[in-house]
């Protein structure tokens, strides 16, 4: 069942963080100019949940999803931080300022689990599967376009590593964007590509990736 995450949660004023730390620490925590409180405010709490909804069921009938902005923000912390999926569930579980930019506030708010966040992942891939559509990126395109306009950013120029995150996150590890990048690089330079590179380059391109080039119409032999 499809449920959204609560916009204004009440919090015990007793289980929040700050109120247990000094006052350096606390001023710190809750400074709106850090990094956590501003990835709260421009990513995590601006992630338009409906999105995705067609990944679940209709109705009242079963038990209600887990945050979807809190697991969508835990991709984008991981892809950020380049951390492993262990080291991101550390994280999410006792890195105060982490938990902070997911909305996890309280003390006693509870991170997705890791079945639950691969679950989302695999339903995400399935369903652009089925129907040719990457809710990933759409999710991306929401925040990116509420980003433009909240910050006046023209657009008319495109970091390539935030173009190939937004789309590829989904299911994409850093060797794999990098490996699909090159192939595609070499693809566009047609048929005689391969050949416009030095022999012994032209090995070492072939062995990267030999496995899959048949797919691009690359030449195999040297």
């Amino acid at each position: 069942m499809f449920k959204k995450t609560s916009v204004n949660p009440q919090y015990d004023m007793f289980s929040t963080p700050s109120t247990q730390m000094g006052k350096r620490e606390a001023k710190k925590y809750d400074d709106p100019a850090a990094w956590h409180n501003r990835f709260y405010a421009n990513v995590t709490s601006q992630i338009d949940e409906t999105i995705f909804a067609p990944l679940f069921k209709q109705g009242n009938m079963g038990a209600p999803n887990a945050s979807i902005r809190v697991i969508i923000g835990m991709s984008i912390i991981k892809e950020g931080f380049g951390c492993s999926d262990e080291d991101l569930f550390d994280k999410c579980q006792f890195d105060l300022l982490v938990r902070k930019a997911l909305g996890l506030v309280s003390l006693s708010d509870v991170a997705p689990s890791i079945d639950t966040y691969y679950l989302l992942r695999r339903r995400i891939c399935e369903y652009e599967n089925r129907y040719g559509v990457n809710l990933m990126e759409k999710s991306f395109e929401q925040l990116t376009g509420d980003q433009l306009s909240t910050f006046k950013i023209s657009g008319k120029s495109v970091r390539m590593d935030s173009k190939l995150i937004g789309s590829n996150i989904a299911w994409y590890s850093r060797f794999e964007i990098i490996h699909n990048t090159f192939r595609g690089f070499i693809k566009d330079l047609g048929d005689r590509g391969m050949l416009l590179l030095n022999p012994r380059l032209r090995k070492q391109v072939l062995l990267f990736f030999r496995r899959r080039c048949s797919e691009y119409g690359l030449p195999l032999k040297q």
